[in-house]
């Protein structure tokens, strides 16, 4: 029997050394996983969306998050499509503001009121889920008459949210 050979030294976290150099460029089958992860946000789709053949797509997706290059990748498409939503939000709030400043200048209060429903939107003031009391209200601007005394809708205001109600249930 031969002698036993001292096996050389491991070098310690040699496992690692692809980490450590940054991540390597995606292969087009990651590419397709990572498209497809972005759209469902679901590892096990995505799997078998980018078209891997595996026993566990399930298992095979967690394992995919776990590399460097696909944890970066992941991470800058979503930075970009956030920058995009942030700058899309903020420029439909510019609009917004000008045309609540464009209908006060132009003296028109249903535009004024249609621009401040949409400001408020914009910043989740308003949800079409949220039922809200309607109480009576005018819009003085300068310059125009004073409006009629206020009507109180609030029973229609009550049956149409009801009827929307209904409808909702029927779909």
């Amino acid at each position: 029997m031969p002698a036993n050979k001292p096996r050389p030294a491991r070098r310690a976290n040699s496992h690692k050394r692809k980490l450590e150099t940054g991540p390597l460029p995606l292969c087009e089958n990651h590419l397709k996983f990572c498209k497809a992860y972005l759209v469902h946000n679901n590892a096990k789709q995505a799997v078998i969306e980018a078209g891997y053949q595996c026993k566990d797509p399930g298992a095979h997706g967690y394992q995919l998050l776990k590399r460097a290059n696909i944890i970066e990748f992941l991470k800058e498409a979503r930075k970009t499509a956030m920058e995009e939503v942030k700058y899309g939000l903020k420029e439909a709030m510019n609009e917004a503001k000008f045309a609540q400043e464009f209908s006060i200048k132009h003296k028109n209060a249903n535009a004024l009121v249609k621009a401040t429903e949409h400001r408020a939107k914009l910043n989740g003031l308003i949800d079409k889920n949220i039922q809200v009391q309607v109480v009576p209200f005018s819009v003085n601007i300068q310059g125009l008459p004073a409006p009629p005394p206020p009507v109180d809708v609030t029973p229609i205001v009550i049956a149409a949210a009801k009827r929307a109600a209904e409808e909702e249930e029927d779909d």
